[in-house]
């Protein structure tokens, strides 16, 4: 296996990695973000390069994210928004998922704990730790509940109810 980076790519990804410095600080892109890989997409009609990076929160891997850096210098960011951590630091401040557990525990709201993640809430315009409880059966549909953390303060945003039927 070829671990080795080229110049050229080496140069993207200083060019992805400047983004995400840009908006969180360089001390918090060293403490929370990983480079994990490059690709390169040549497609007839745009050809580009694809960066993937991880975002750790306490040594945990929480959430990966792409990058697309075209060859005509557009960029495209995908998947979870980058906080604003120079204008605001707190929003790169998170409460761990042990935390996230601990409050649910306290609020007595039993969860699985496969099933706890961080994500972006666009109406919360944060990110928040979801924790789902075990799911519950009633004839042809399933039912869990849903316990929102602000995954910056620990303040517990409200319990959903979630379901589907078959």
């Amino acid at each position: 296996i070829n671990t080795t980076i080229s110049a050229d790519s080496q140069k993207i990804i200083n060019q992805a990695n400047d983004v995400i410095i840009a908006n969180v600080g360089k001390e918090n892109f060293e403490n929370y973000y990983k480079f994990e890989k490059i690709d390169y997409i040549n497609a007839t009609y745009e050809s580009r390069y694809v960066l993937f990076y991880s975002v750790y929160i306490s040594n945990e891997k929480v959430y990966n994210f792409p990058i697309w850096i075209y060859t005509d210098g557009r960029i495209r960011l995908e998947g979870l928004p980058i906080p604003d951590c120079i204008e605001n630091q707190q929003l790169c401040s998170f409460i761990t998922k042990t935390q996230a557990m601990e409050i649910a525990q306290q609020n007595e709201f039993g969860f699985e704990r496969d099933y706890v993640n961080i994500d972006w809430d666009p109406k919360a315009s944060s990110y928040v730790w979801k924790l789902v409880t075990t799911p519950v059966q009633r004839g042809d549909c399933t039912f869990n509940k849903v316990m929102i953390i602000n995954a910056n303060s620990g303040e517990v945003l409200g319990i959903k109810d979630i379901g589907a039927c078959a």
